[in-house]
């Protein structure tokens, strides 16, 4: 994960394929598609969002290690991942100081994580959480750039502007 130095970067977003999103997506305003590159897509997940996925029979494991996982979320990820493959993640950096958290669903149970890189930790040499949650969805590295930014999440540098992007590519 590429992340400049004094920069903040903020997200919390579920990543799948567009034709898992969007039904998703329709049922559930506020919540947006926002495309990315290599075939995948993002919904940006806002106080709003998450507060769209009402779901009080679902409770997510404690132990997951994310800070922003509502129950709600949580049932969508796992009726959503009965499509296919779709993984949640969170980060939040200035520069290289943060943590990041990710994890991916397929056919309703988790299939890789929760896996969380603490604010001390290095980055793995097999790559962060989230790099690894995006090869699960099919990601490659472009030449130097790993899936992180092949896909592109370095285009915004927070989970609103991410959300105010789907607006202004769907209206």
């Amino acid at each position: 994960m590429a992340v400049d130095q004094g920069i903040h970067y903020e997200l919390r977003a579920m990543i799948s394929f567009p034709d898992v999103l969007t039904p998703l997506a329709a049922t559930r305003p506020p919540a947006r598609v926002v495309l990315l590159d290599q075939d995948l897509a993002l919904i940006a997940v806002t106080a709003e969002v998450a507060a769209s996925l009402h779901c009080s029979h679902v409770r997510p494991p404690r132990e997951t290690g994310f800070r922003a996982l509502t129950a709600g979320v949580h049932g969508a990820l796992r009726v959503a991942s009965m499509a296919g493959p779709i993984a949640y993640i969170e980060a939040d950096y200035i520069g290289r100081d943060g943590w990041q958290a990710a994890a991916v669903w397929s056919e309703d149970s988790i299939v890789y994580g929760p896996e969380y890189l603490h604010p001390t930790e290095s980055f793995p040499p097999g790559g962060a959480p989230i790099t690894e949650a995006l090869r699960r969805l099919g990601a490659t590295r472009v030449a130097r750039a790993d899936e992180f930014v092949a896909v592109g999440l370095g285009r915004h540098r927070n989970t609103a502007a991410w959300h105010q992007a789907a607006l202004t590519t769907t209206s």
